[in-house]
């Protein structure tokens, strides 16, 4: 198997560069089931003996609440409560801005792969708000067939794991191994995306963050490298909850973001947006009325779920393109003014693209620059192109395509 590079890797996948075709889960096996989330009990950070005084991390009230010890249920077994030592670590699968992600397996179970997040614990207001919303939302975040499953969060030292499920890779690596594919074949030579497998990402989106929606909480990173693959069964994931955020009315403020993904009204740019914004390019089915007016400035600096919508668009976008449509590589300015200004063609307009019209209306739906007109969740819902999912044929067209790359070979 090929290695390939990705310098954004925070998700939580195998990587083949590090995996041999010995160590990697079976793919064509089922998606790791035999584990159920337990619950975090009261907890001790250390023991008093261990300690330090006058230290802040010691002393934190927040970490002191934290775990060494969490527990798991594999199947046909009794729950099993582990720690640190119980873990043993394997390749590194990639690092990124809040944490590092390894492989790991239980040492009294080394059939089950797993993988697991290391964070350490900071005591810096902005970096312990971080931990701790992302420890919020994966123990909040329970069995969703569509969200990288958490098992359970412990302590080693000063650090904090999160003990997750493992996949095979992200969307990211997906989207790289099509277009280095087609770079080497030469023009003439396009693997057109399955309009099925582009649905099949839509929907587990949607899905996830949908459920987040509902539990309080909107993600804030949406992108591919946090969209996971199981390419043998077909399944796809949101993972990465690392900079979630609780809804408060609906919103929720931050001045994080991923800039290639951040919708108009993220940009805290006091001009108004450009008039050639085609804010009604779309309609959606039994939406209710808004209001056509543009956002105030105090908006445009307020995240809500409106904004994973535009992500979803994006992420969609570029999957089916092979390009992000708002990136200007090396040129930050370019790329904030396109954001704002640029309304890229719709998907079913492109050459050499083959997309229905409802595929097309679908991202051009999400990536509506008012706010106020694009869709919510439960309107995405009713597009004829979400209502079109098969559960059963879907996964395997992913699977089908998924072969056509050295990303998938032993």
């Amino acid at each position: 198997m090929d290695s390939f590079n990705d310098s954004d890797k925070d998700s939580c996948r195998s990587s083949s560069s590090v995996a041999s075709s010995s160590s990697r889960p079976s793919s064509s096996g089922k998606s790791p089931r035999f584990l159920t989330l337990k619950p975090c009990s009261s907890l001790v950070f250390f023991p008093p003996s261990e300690s330090k005084t006058g230290n802040d991390l010691y002393d934190d009230p927040d970490f002191k609440k934290l775990l060494q010890t969490g527990k798991m249920q594999l199947e046909d077994e009794k729950e099993v409560e582990i720690s640190a030592d119980d873990i043993i670590t394997g390749s590194q699968l990639g690092s990124g801005q809040y944490g590092q992600v390894f492989k790991c397996h239980v040492n009294k179970f080394p059939q089950f792969s797993l993988a697991y997040k290391s964070i350490r614990l900071d005591p810096e207001p902005r970096k312990k708000k971080l931990i701790l919303a992302e420890l919020e939302a994966t123990r909040k975040v329970k069995n969703h067939a569509y969200a990288v499953q958490t098992f359970c969060a412990i302590t080693f030292e000063t650090n904090l794991w999160f003990i997750m499920e493992l996949m095979d890779f992200s969307l990211n690596d997906l989207i790289k191994e099509r277009n280095k594919y087609e770079s080497e074949k030469g023009t003439g030579n396009e693997v057109t995306v399955p309009e099925s497998v582009v649905r099949l990402v839509a929907y587990a989106c949607v899905q996830c963050l949908s459920y987040l929606s509902s539990l309080k909480i909107i993600h804030r990173d949406v992108k591919p490298a946090n969209i996971l693959i199981r390419w043998g069964t077909g399944e796809v994931k949101v993972g990465d909850f690392g900079i979630s955020g609780r809804l408060m009315n609906s919103m929720a403020h931050t001045e994080i973001f991923q800039i290639h993904y951040v919708s108009p009204e993220r940009l805290q740019i006091d001009a108004p947006p450009s008039n050639n914004s085609r804010s009604n390019r779309t309609s959606i089915p039994d939406s209710a009325e808004t209001s056509h007016s543009t956002p105030s400035a105090d908006k445009r600096r307020t995240y809500t779920v409106k904004n994973d919508i535009w992500a979803v668009g994006v992420t969609c976008y570029e999957f089916v393109t092979g390009r992000n449509p708002f990136n200007v590589q090396d040129r930050l300015f370019d790329t904030l003014t396109r954001i704002r200004e640029y309304d890229p063609p719709e998907l079913s307009s492109l050459p050499n693209i083959e997309a229905s019209q409802d595929l097309s209306s679908f991202v051009a739906s999400c990536l509506i620059k008012d706010p106020e007109e694009r869709p919510k969740y439960s309107q995405l819902k009713q597009t004829p192109f979400f209502k079109s999912f098969n559960e059963d044929t879907d996964p395997q067209s992913l699977t089908e395509y998924c072969r056509k790359f050295r990303i998938c070979s032993s």
